[in-house]
């Protein structure tokens, strides 16, 4: 990974580990909770413990990501050596360092809070708010630069671009939870011919198996006007998407996110599909039938019995996919169609000024 990888990484590991040794040579393991900053990686102990005992010691602390386990068989029908795990890793080796300063202390704990309870719900960590001095004091607070970072990213970059796009092939045909994300992962780290067909859009596009959080914004910019979007807060829009069983978009030549599309599934009964969006630019070129029909195939959508969704001015264009309106549906009971309708504040969503 670059320094930049590495550091965005850490920033957004849930778990990290801490290794040292005590001063009597004893080695020692321990999981964080901690914040990252540009500059640190900051965390809290016992003012009497094992941590606080090694400060000046050397320490490496770790976070890592199993992406993906690839079976043997993906690459060759006999051998069991091609078996492996794609996954990132970031170590960050440095000197563990004591944090005195009042002010920087109540800020770290601040982060941490933020990084593990970012609905709030608290009073605000500051040095200057008398209900925080006396613990803000008492409370151990250390850190290690992250200048000495490094990280590792294995997504198959040792392997020949016929066998990372056929491996892309079998995530997608294999369809375990986190392989479409996997391969969005993969296409980072790959040369484009290295991609399968499947996923080459029209206009120079392509089709992006996996969205994320870093992609709401350009997503929600998608959405807003459309006439089914009309009086949603932009907030709502993003929970939508990042709440979807999936999310799948189309990415143009430079990397800008040109659609958007989602669908809720169960994998096996239901599913419905939601939000296809186009940008102007790149309508009328096909990009709105490729990615439905990569959404339709999508592993938690092929399996469902029933595929269901709601438009107002496009059903000839989901009629090419077999669409037909449900009252054709033949059931062999009774059935009555309801619907509840709930009203809701915004929750409140970070979506980057989204």
């Amino acid at each position: 990974m670059t320094a930049a990888q590495a550091l965005g990484f850490l920033k957004q590991a849930e778990v990290l580990h801490l290794a040292f040794t005590r001063p009597d040579g004893a080695p020692v393991l321990r999981t964080l909770n901690a914040a990252v900053t540009d500059d640190w990686l900051l965390f809290h102990g016992a003012p009497s413990g094992e941590k606080a005992q090694s400060v000046g010691r050397a320490v490496v602390a770790q976070a890592e990501e199993l992406v993906a386990t690839i079976p043997s068989y993906f690459t060759d029908p006999e051998k069991a050596c091609p078996a492996t795990t794609f996954f990132r890793s970031v170590q960050v080796h440095g000197t563990l360092e004591r944090i005195e300063d009042p002010y920087v202390k109540a800020d770290a704990l601040q982060r941490i809070m933020q990084r593990y309870q970012p609905e709030g719900g608290h009073v605000p960590i500051h040095f200057d708010t008398p209900l925080y001095q006396n613990a803000v004091r008492g409370v151990l607070v250390l850190g290690i630069r992250t200048t000495h970072s490094t990280g590792k990213a294995k997504l198959g970059q040792n392997k020949q671009p016929h066998d990372v796009a056929r491996i892309m092939d079998q995530l997608w045909q294999r369809g375990a939870p986190g392989d479409a994300r996997a391969i969005a992962l993969m296409f980072e780290y790959h040369p484009e011919t290295s991609r399968p067909a499947r996923f080459r859009g029209p206009a120079g596009s392509w089709l992006w198996p996996s969205l994320g959080p870093s992609d709401v914004r350009a997503a929600v910019d998608l959405l807003e006007g459309q006439y089914w979007t009309r009086g949603v807060a932009r907030t709502r829009l993003a929970q939508a998407q990042l709440g979807a069983s999936v999310w799948l978009g189309a990415r143009d030549a430079n990397g800008k996110l040109v659609a958007t599309a989602r669908a809720n599934s169960d994998g096996a009964r239901h599913a419905y599909v939601a939000d296809v969006a186009v940008a102007p630019s790149y309508r009328g070129q096909g990009l709105g039938q490729a990615l439905v029909q990569l959404l339709l195939d999508h592993p938690a959508v092929r399996g469902a019995d029933l595929v269901r969704l709601a438009t107002a001015d496009a059903q000839p264009f989901y009629e090419r996919f077999g669409f037909r309106p449900e009252e054709q549906a033949k059931f062999p009971f009774p059935v009555a169609r309801l619907l509840l309708r709930r009203s809701a504040e915004p929750l409140a969503i970070d979506v980057s000024g989204a």
